[in-house]
């Protein structure tokens, strides 16, 4: 037994402290600012809100939800003055289909996650590509579907910078002030 708990020490270094919630809401803001720049637009650009939502959907599921992913949805489609309700839809689909993968996802690495986010990432685009067939017969492009692919790549840098304020030494020094 002293073993198994000697490899786990080693394989991960640090704890993770409670996230706070002042720091997942001003994520979440950080994420929309950056979707809100004019460069949201270009083909190929990660979705930062649909990232951020995600992942602390997953994380912090009493924090962020269905009703933050319907209302972000919401900023998003009068941002992009798209038909009402298309990014809505599809941010609450990606975060209903994440709380369904939560215990799963959580007992992964970083790696073997964005294996399991990216097709949530990808639905969002996918979604929206059908939406607006549906009601503007517009060709399917599969090229639309490459912001979701970008946007679940960045899944890994994501998951680094947003528990960085959260961890603290497995060992501590007590010469930090941490």
């Amino acid at each position: 037994m002293h073993q198994v708990n000697k490899k786990m020490l080693q394989y991960r270094s640090y704890l993770l402290l409670p996230a706070q919630r002042w720091f997942v809401y001003s994520s979440v803001l950080v994420g929309l600012i950056f979707n809100l720049m004019p460069h949201g637009h270009f083909l190929g650009f990660p979705d930062f809100l649909a990232l951020v939502l995600l992942f602390w959907a997953i994380r912090e599921s009493q924090w962020i939800g269905l009703l933050s992913g319907f209302f972000m949805g919401l900023t998003m489609d009068i941002h992009y003055g798209s038909p009402l309700g298309e990014h809505a839809l599809g941010y609450v689909l990606m975060i209903h289909g994440g709380l369904f993968l939560q215990k799963r996802i959580g007992m992964f690495n970083v790696w073997k996650q964005t294996i399991h986010v990216m097709p949530l990432l990808i639905g969002v685009d996918i979604i929206s590509m059908f939406l607006r067939y549906w009601f503007f017969r517009t060709p399917l492009q599969m090229s639309l579907i490459t912001q979701g692919l970008i946007t679940g790549l960045c899944w890994p840098i994501a998951y680094i910078v947003l528990l960085y304020p959260q961890r603290r030494a497995v060992n501590k020094d007590y010469t930090r002030p941490l």
